[in-house]
């Protein structure tokens, strides 16, 4: 089966985290805007694997009413993305001509003040990276659905929330992404994180996410070119 390649922006720290190895999960609402107008009257029923079936291969939510009791009807949605599709990551870049006449692209994820300002660097949203600048590419692994606040410790570590140290006590400290304190708790430090991108109201409606884990992998040959 041919591989299918997607464009994904990212923000500059979850590049980051990619680049160190530490981000493995990213959650995206594409796809469900539909169920998201009122995502308590919908519970995520996993995927139809039944061979058989129309359905096959469909995500289900099973309406439920108000107390919370599932009505056994389903409302079946199609992911994006499929398992094995390959993201390739658009990021904050800049492309500088070189005397030959070649392009060397520059990434603000791994900058630094000097560069910056030795290069005179303009950067540019990730939105316009072309292909032959992309350097990340993210395997599929596993898709699924879940409320955003359901999300787990070990999940928010794997959204690839950063670590900034240890208290006095040993306990590890993760970053606050919108505030200047860090907290203990990697949930509360994911939360800050999507704050930061999505909003606060986003945060508190709680809406459905597709939750894709991904492994990296080398760049495909003559990709872009």
């Amino acid at each position: 089966m041919k591989i299918k390649y997607h464009p994904i922006l990212f923000s500059t720290p979850m590049v980051q985290g990619i680049n160190e190895n530490r981000k493995t999960q990213t959650r995206r609402t594409k796809g469900l805007e539909e169920i998201n107008k009122n995502p308590e009257l919908y519970r995520y029923d996993g995927i139809c694997t039944d061979e058989d079936d129309s359905y096959q291969g469909s995500h289900f939510f099973e309406y439920i009413n108000n107390q919370g009791k599932p009505l056994e009807t389903y409302h079946p949605i199609d992911c994006p993305y499929n398992v094995g599709d390959v993201f390739w990551v658009r990021e904050t870049f800049c492309g500088i001509i070189q005397k030959d006449e070649s392009t060397k692209y520059h990434y603000k994820a791994n900058s630094n003040w000097a560069l910056k300002e030795a290069l005179k660097i303009i950067w540019k949203p990730s939105l316009f990276m072309p292909k032959k600048a992309c350097r990340f590419f993210l395997k599929i692994k596993s898709i699924r659905a879940e409320r955003l606040q359901d999300i787990s410790e070990e999940d928010a570590i794997a959204e690839g929330i950063e670590i900034v140290g240890k208290s006095a006590n040993g306990l590890t400290l993760y970053k606050e992404y919108h505030l200047s304190v860090p907290n203990f708790h990697p949930v509360t430090s994911f939360r800050s994180l999507w704050i930061s991108i999505n909003g606060i109201d986003s945060w508190m409606e709680s809406p459905f996410v597709w939750v894709y884990e991904f492994e990296r992998i080398n760049k495909p040959l003559n990709f872009g070119v």
